[in-house]
């Protein structure tokens, strides 16, 4: 029994441009809902528009038309970063693995997919993930964010949303962060919603503060130590819950942004929080055998950059 490399060539090169948008769409950040998206931005840097306007009323009396208020038209650019994912594996390791997974899909009941399925899927996953803490944590220079180990890697390709809200730190709200745990949590988002009330009160409406995966549990068990949260054993798991005595303050678990510093948080409503993804022409994974290196190698090519419509929304707790 012999592994056939050439299907991974043939497989993605059929399906290369699907397979990279699949990476991006499986992300948390997307496939969450949790943050807006700007899909097909050509060249290296794009506007996000926006515009206000201040009404002014007059008494209604006769006279000549008299203009009031103003209208202020702006933008916020975001820069595309080009990153590129690459790696390759021995075929004698590879052959070692497909030799196991025959030997399982004959004698397991449950259909395991072909092997190419498989392996795909593991690149997918893996880029996956990496792309979606580049997009919260990364920063192209040491991380302004304090407790951030941004420094090597996959963190060092772009600024993520953490790195842009600290750069943006003119215009933002600023708030010191506390550590979470679970006995101070409850009361430490109390006090992000007091600063978002007391300097950004056009949100309170509706609006998220994005936690880690690590902060987010501590909140959680804050609420059940607290008689606040009423969970049911059946129910999927809990990744957004509306703060009790909010507005509408919605906690949102954020995987992107595990490992940073516990209490490190943004707060801001999920519209203007933007991750641009490039056109398709800049998407693509490819898969291939190199036969004098007897190795299979992939890349994947994606162009995303990170920004905020009004950074005065937004509230950086670093």
């Amino acid at each position: 029994m012999s592994l056939n490399v050439s299907a991974l060539s043939t497989y993605t090169d059929q399906i290369s441009g699907k397979l990279a948008k699949e990476i991006l769409l499986a992300s948390n950040t997307i496939k969450g809902d949790i943050v807006a998206i700007q899909y097909g931005a050509i060249g290296n840097a794009v506007q996000l528009n926006s515009i206000k306007s201040t009404i002014l009323g007059t008494t209604a009396a006769c006279s000549a038309f008299a203009t009031s208020g103003s209208t202020v038209i702006g933008a916020t650019t975001v820069t595309l970063c080009p990153v590129k994912f690459e790696d390759s594996v021995c075929i004698d390791t590879l052959n070692k693995y497909y030799l196991s997974f025959m030997a399982q899909s004959k004698f397991n009941t449950e259909d395991l997919g072909a092997f190419e399925d498989v392996f795909v899927s593991n690149k997918v996953e893996a880029t996956t993930k990496a792309i979606d803490q580049m997009v919260w944590r990364s920063a192209t220079a040491a991380p302004n964010y304090a407790g951030s180990a941004a420094t090597t890697g996959n963190l060092v390709l772009c600024n993520g949303f953490l790195e842009a809200g600290y750069l943006a730190s003119a215009s933002t709200v600023n708030v010191a962060k506390t550590a979470i745990t679970v006995s101070n949590a409850y009361v430490i988002v109390d006090d992000i919603l007091t600063s978002v009330a007391a300097n950004a009160s056009v949100l309170l409406d509706e609006f998220n503060l994005y936690l880690s995966p690590a902060d987010f549990q501590s909140y959680l068990s804050s609420l059940r130590s607290l008689n606040l949260y009423n969970y049911n054993t059946q129910a999927e798991a809990t990744t957004n819950i509306l703060h009790p005595g909010s507005i509408g303050m919605h906690i949102v678990k954020t995987n992107g942004m595990d490992g940073v510093a516990s209490g490190t948080a943004l707060a801001t409503k999920k519209e203007n929080i933007v991750l641009v993804i490039s056109d398709e022409s800049d998407l693509n994974m490819d898969i291939w055998f190199e036969k004098n290196a007897d190795a299979i190698h992939t890349r994947t090519k994606i162009r995303v950059g990170t920004g905020f419509v009004f950074p005065e929304l937004v509230v950086v707790i670093r």
